[in-house]
């Protein structure tokens, strides 16, 4: 439950004063740990809570898209522990048979355990980076 504005086109804030979300773990060795926020020996994990997020999508030259979003979380039973996720691509139409896209997502959730490169474990901040290049060939008549 909540209200989007939307001051321009490209722009949108939404903001939910009462929203879920959802954890599965469908893997059983995962969901023996645990894992994920999880409880032991759960495949399902569903938090009440807060959302705000906000995103644009925006073409600033002929054939280049930027896509952004930011959403964040905090559950109620825990208000201090919010889960950031915030998204971006930069779409780029080359020609008629060429996309070339760059993804990239950064995701913070306190409440799940990430090992470190030194050996620690505990909440980190987690990144995710895509390239991507599409080629498609469109066959007439067929």
């Amino acid at each position: 439950l909540g209200g989007e504005w939307t001051p321009i086109p490209e722009f949108k804030l939404l903001v939910a004063p009462v929203a879920a979300r959802a954890t599965f773990v469908v893997d059983d060795d995962l969901s023996r740990q645990g894992a994920f926020g999880v409880d032991p020996g759960q495949t399902v994990k569903v938090n009440l809570g807060g959302v705000i997020s906000a995103a644009l999508n925006w073409v600033p030259f002929t054939n280049v898209t930027l896509k952004t979003q930011l959403t964040t979380f905090t559950p109620f039973e825990a208000p201090a522990l919010w889960v950031v996720t915030f998204e971006n691509a930069v779409i780029m139409k080359v020609n008629s048979w060429l996309d070339v896209t760059f993804l990239t997502s950064i995701f913070y959730d306190d409440r799940i355990a990430v090992t470190r490169d030194d050996g620690t474990v505990g909440p980190a901040t987690q990144a995710r980076n895509i390239l991507s290049v599409n080629v498609a060939y469109t066959w007439q008549n067929f």
